[in-house]
């Protein structure tokens, strides 16, 4: 191989790879404009019912304790001295 050739396969792999990085670009912008532009009509949903399974009598703070035990944490400020 001469250099000629070498540059010749250098200058032809540079157009090839502008050419298709050019194409890449334009069909990502192409797609992200679709994205951001594109509507889908959606169907109206039925309205959310919230279910609440603890009872009012749960609530209360005696018997969290009473029933789970008590956790006790304890933390220790340091200053950086």
């Amino acid at each position: 191989m001469t250099a000629a050739t070498l540059r010749m396969d250098l200058e032809q792999t540079r157009v090839r790879v502008r050419w298709t990085m050019s194409m890449s670009a334009g069909f990502h912008a192409l797609l992200l404009l679709w994205l951001i532009f594109h509507h889908v009509p959606t169907q109206d949903q039925p309205p959310i019912t919230e279910i609440t399974l603890v009872e009012p009598g749960n609530l209360a703070p005696g018997q969290a304790g009473e029933q789970w035990g008590t956790i006790t944490f304890r933390y220790r400020l340091s200053s950086a001295g």
